[in-house]
């Protein structure tokens, strides 16, 4: 019928903006991780949770906490929740895609729900390194990575919410 028709074509651009939210969220929680340029110190570089560019501007390195000049907790929970995150993410993935395309797992919907939330709270506390001890003593800017950060929060939003909306599995079809 025209009314089962409608809901299956809805189902089906539900688990497509579910699948690119999880596949886009990990790739720019990757590039936060990954990234030197989340917060720029006026006057003396950039920085991210895991590399940095303040010592030498330009030369984005990996920075040791033990080692680095500017390190606090705030730094080192950012450090933390970003790969978390990262992990949350490939769960949040892996899940969503076997659940839908592949085969049924045991409690799927739980363990979304479950790592959905999980990437918002690590997601979240990545962003109190605005007022670690660099920032608080030179002062920070917005980055090119802190719009990855954000980015990446509203597709792992996306993707967390509409997990409950799309069309019936491959399996049940």
């Amino acid at each position: 019928s025209i009314g089962t028709m409608v809901k299956g074509v809805i189902g089906l651009v539900f688990e497509i903006v579910v699948l690119a939210g999880m596949v886009l969220g990990i790739a720019f929680n990757a590039a936060v991780v990954g990234s030197c340029e989340l917060l720029s110190v006026r006057g003396f570089g950039t920085f991210g949770p895991w590399r940095e560019a303040i010592s030498d501007p330009g030369n984005c390195v990996s920075w040791s906490k033990d080692e680095a000049q500017y390190s606090d907790w705030l730094i080192n929970m950012a450090r933390a929740t970003s790969l978390m995150a990262v992990i949350f993410g490939c769960l949040l993935t892996f899940f969503g895609f076997f659940k839908q395309c592949l085969c049924k797992l045991p409690c799927s919907q739980i363990i979304l729900d479950v790592s959905g939330f999980g990437v918002q709270i690590c997601l979240s506390l990545v962003w109190p390194i605005w007022r670690s001890q660099p920032c608080q003593t030179f002062g920070c800017e917005w980055g090119e990575a802190a719009t990855f950060l954000l980015i990446s929060q509203l597709c792992y939003l996306v993707a967390s919410i509409f997990s409950r909306c799309m069309r019936d599995p491959r399996y049940v079809r």
